[in-house]
């Protein structure tokens, strides 16, 4: 008796381990739901794919586009965008809204 409950007990945390990382993805997706990081988002996902690359890899890759994309809003700019639009202070978001 104890083993069928057992094994139906552990039968259900798997799944319920499984529902949590969806769960978390989802968490994940709706805090980041902004025009500006949708395209880090997308590109994050593109790189994980990529079975040559280490987490120490993607982290350094992730560093690298921080820093530029910081260096970029602490310019002020829009993006090189000449469609005489007032910046908002959002190179990225300045870039997809000229879009």
């Amino acid at each position: 008796m104890f083993t069928a409950y057992n094994t139906i007990s552990f039968d259900g945390m798997t799944i319920g381990g499984g529902m949590v990382v969806a769960v978390g993805y989802a968490m994940v997706i709706n805090m980041m739901a902004s025009k500006e990081v949708w395209p880090f988002f997308a590109i994050g996902f593109a790189l994980a794919a990529i079975k040559d690359l280490t987490l120490i890899a993607l982290g350094a890759i992730g560093l690298a586009v921080a820093l530029m994309y910081l260096a970029l809003e602490a310019k002020g700019g829009n993006g090189g965008s000449n469609s005489g639009n007032a910046s908002t202070g959002d190179p990225l978001g300045d870039i997809i809204d000229d879009y």
